[in-house]
């Protein structure tokens, strides 16, 4: 299976480098043969002969074929549904493919078919500004067409740009219509984003909702493994926001200030480094989670990842974007520069205070996302093919909000005992903004605002909330901690779990089935999301991790002795 799914990844990457026209039937029909073809060659193999490790990666490889056949047809009906608006798209779409099977143009015949194109854009464009509002396309639709006309305008340039100069008789004939065309897509884009969506070109952040449907919402769960309705997800999504609202008011008492978790917010995001001193902050918590974990033997932690992870500093563009760090084997650090207004400043100082920052680093570095993509891309390597954003937010957050919890401070007013804890609401927070966004939005224009305070404020008024806001991150109490989110910690084995595993989850039963939570009653100051590997083991993690796959982590990790584990070739088995 290793060896089959190694030329899989290979021949997926010679065709995607090639066909790269989005639209093309071409393109299309090349990648449904492939998949087919390896369709073909998976019912070859005697799924029973396999040992574990090649059934996991004969049900990998099968759901991966099935999946992405299925997205192909998607993304062709959403290119379609636009093809009245970006008339250029086909012709322009066969210029390069023509290319790529190396074949000379006759440069006479191409500018005429250039001059056209220019003329039926305008064509277009004028009966589009003549419709009625009633009558025009979809909101969402539109917004794609501006993506299509973006995307084409690029693919001309580059198409144009290997005959120019090198075939002298090509660039007598094409020279002036490619330059009228050019000049053209970029008028159209800026027409249909202003005049038909009505945006601003200040509006660089807006985001047009385009719904895919609860049909397509059921297949992306299920090829996550996730065994809920997108209904189900929003349901739990509002009552783990609920709850989480009920533990920052607690957070805020605890701070003095009653139950207004917003002033306890300020406070927190008061407490900065001043300019200059970020990346010594970051540096120092590095090495303190680092040391921390190998003094307490929780981890063993192979010197060179150690050794080899990096800073960078954010940009004040991808902040806008990114507003805290982002990591890896390089942790992107965001702090103000010397370019921000001063409003800019202050909030990307506030919201990567020492607090949060602390929150932050070992998430991004050791033991978190640093470790887990060291591991992976040195063990079972063939399966990086398979690496998505739920195996991503699992084991990563697990190891990194584990440690978090083993070092929580004693003190409920020490300010590292509520930001440490920040992160707990994101995660139902993003399937509120997400799942009904992708289900029913269609055209809504999203303005990025990032001064609400109030997480859910903007969902009334048509605008998902994490749009609204940003990525809030609220300070929680030690409640929330012992109430089982981003505690790693023994138990008294599994007899003990067994008593409450109707409300415990992730986890897996003795025939290897996955289960998911079904948000039975919480009780109190106890782990929810368990598992087991053998006798006396357990495991509390992340409460949100119930949305994610269930089980991933397990699938990862190599326990040793109850609470603890290490890192080792057998890590990512």
């Amino acid at each position: 299976m290793v060896s089959l799914i190694e030329q899989f990844r290979a021949d997926m990457g010679s065709l995607s480098r090639f066909y790269v026209v989005s639209g093309s039937p071409t393109r299309k029909a090349r990648f449904e043969a492939l998949y087919d073809d390896y369709r073909t060659q998976l019912a070859g193999v005697d799924f029973a002969a396999l040992d574990l490790e090649g059934k996991v990666d004969y049900a990998l490889l099968s759901n991966y074929l099935t999946y992405h056949k299925r997205e192909l047809a998607i993304r062709q009906k959403e290119f379609e549904e636009a093809l009245d608006l970006v008339p250029f798209a086909r012709p322009i779409g066969e210029f390069e493919e023509a290319r790529k099977r190396l074949e000379a143009p006759d440069p006479q015949k191409t500018a005429a078919a250039l001059h056209k194109l220019a003329q039926d854009l305008k064509t277009t464009r004028a009966s589009l500004e003549k419709a009625p509002e009633a009558e025009r396309p979809p909101k969402h639709v539109v917004n794609r067409a501006v993506g299509l006309t973006r995307q084409f305008k690029d693919t001309l340039a580059r198409w144009y740009g290997f005959y120019s100069g090198y075939d002298p008789v090509f660039s007598w004939w094409c020279s002036t219509p490619n330059k009228a065309l050019d000049q053209a897509l970029g008028e159209y884009a800026t027409f249909l984003r202003e005049k038909v969506l009505g945006l601003q070109p200040k509006d660089e952040d807006a985001i047009v909702g385009s719904p895919v449907g609860d049909e397509a919402l059921l297949a992306e769960l299920q090829y996550a493994r996730i065994p809920y309705r997108p209904s189900e997800l929003i349901e739990i999504g509002e009552r783990e926001y609920e709850w989480c609202l009920v533990e920052m008011k607690k957070a805020a008492a605890e701070l003095g200030f009653g139950d207004d978790w917003k002033e306890a917010i300020e406070h927190v995001k008061g407490l900065h480094v001043g300019p200059g001193e970020q990346t010594s902050l970051v540096k120092q918590l590095a090495h303190e989670a680092v040391d921390f974990i190998e003094s307490r033997g929780i981890l063993t932690i192979p010197e060179l990842a150690k050794e080899t992870w990096r800073m960078e500093m954010m940009s004040p563009e991808r902040q806008k974007v990114a507003p805290f760090f982002l990591g890896g084997e390089q942790i992107t650090v965001s702090y103000p520069t010397d370019t921000m207004d001063h409003d800019s400043k202050m909030m990307a100082m506030r919201g990567n205070n020492i607090h949060f920052a602390r929150a932050t680093v070992h998430h991004e570095l050791i033991p978190g996302h640093h470790l887990q993509q060291f591991m992976t891309a040195r063990h079972q390597t063939h399966r990086q093919l398979f690496f998505d954003a739920v195996l991503d937010r699992g084991l990563g957050p697990l190891l990194g909000d584990g440690a978090v919890g083993s070092r929580l401070p004693e003190d409920p007013r020490e300010p590292d005992r509520n930001a440490l804890l920040a992160d707990a609401p994101l995660r139902p927070h993003r399937v509120l903004a997400q799942v009904p966004l992708r289900r029913v939005d269609s055209g809504t224009v999203h303005r990025l605002s990032r001064r609400e305070s109030r997480t859910r404020k903007g969902q009334r008024r048509g605008r998902s909330p994490a749009l609204v806001c940003g990525r809030l991150r609220p300070a929680l109490s030690t409640r929330l901690h012992d109430g089982g989110d981003s505690v790693a910690r023994s138990q008294k084995g599994t007899r003990g779990l067994r008593a409450n595993e109707r409300t415990r989850l992730p986890r897996r039963d003795s025939e290897g089935r996955q289960h998911a939570d079904r948000m039975g009653p919480r009780p109190p100051h106890r782990g929810s999301a368990q598992a087991r590997r053998g006798p006396d083991v357990a495991f509390c993690g992340v409460r949100s991790l119930r949305l994610s796959r269930a089980g991933t982590f397990l699938d990862t990790a190599r326990w040793t002795r109850p609470g603890t584990f290490r890192a080792g070739p057998a890590w990512c088995r």
